[in-house]
């Protein structure tokens, strides 16, 4: 097996000397002790790196981690922007009753009003879709469009170090093919209310309009 470098960058000055120089704390030292001794089995040779948290890296990370899971809507005006620009859409494919922006929509779970559950075992071959999914499976949405050759208006934040990133863009920054119109925007909203989960904490979004039947 060849020798492995893994760096781990952390905004933690505790977790960088607990790994350097060790700990009074008898229960770190062992835990350290016990991680050092696994990687080394592997041949693997960890590199624990400082970044201050307002690094845009880590503070990017932290951000995201906060919303991955969460169920976000954008607001009503970029929204009806949107859809002026774009057309309108016949099924919303992650939603509920209280943000749907149409009237048919796939839930995550039980829900009266919705067409169906969970969206990914749905078929998105017919019509137009509202995809505006947790952050963590924006990836798995494109990849589900491009399956069922979907037309649909993904709903994302401005954020190239994603791994959805490469399924929007080229590597030389262009386009992917399937891109047909797409819209920059900076969502609208009370002041106050951007960190009570209505909103992924980023100040950019894209809405791109994407036809995988061409």
């Amino acid at each position: 097996m060849r020798p492995v470098d893994l760096y781990w960058a952390t905004d933690s000055q505790n977790v960088v000397a607990f790994f350097r120089q060790g700990s009074t704390n008898w229960r770190i030292t062992e835990e350290v002790i016990r991680i050092l001794d696994k990687l080394d089995k592997e041949h693997i040779s960890l590199h624990v790196l400082h970044l201050p948290r307002e690094t845009d890296l880590v503070r990017e990370a932290d951000e995201a981690s906060r919303t991955e899971r969460d169920e976000w809507a954008i607001d009503h005006k970029s929204r009806e922007t949107i859809l002026k620009r774009f057309g309108q859409v016949d099924v919303d494919a992650f939603a509920s009753s209280k943000n749907a922006v149409c009237a048919r929509f796939f839930a995550r779970e039980y829900d009266p009003q919705a067409e169906a559950v969970d969206a990914f075992s749905q078929d998105w071959s017919q019509g137009t879709f509202w995809v505006c999914p947790p952050v963590a499976l924006i990836t798995q949405a494109i990849k589900k469009a491009a399956f069922d050759q979907a037309r649909i208006i993904l709903i994302c934040p401005d954020w190239k170090s994603k791994p959805y990133w490469p399924e929007i863009f080229t590597v030389e920054g262009r386009w992917q093919r399937y891109g047909i119109r797409w819209y920059k925007f900076t969502p609208s909203f009370p002041a106050g209310k951007r960190r009570e989960g209505v909103l992924p904490p980023c100040t950019s979004f894209w809405a791109v309009l994407m036809d995988f039947k061409k």
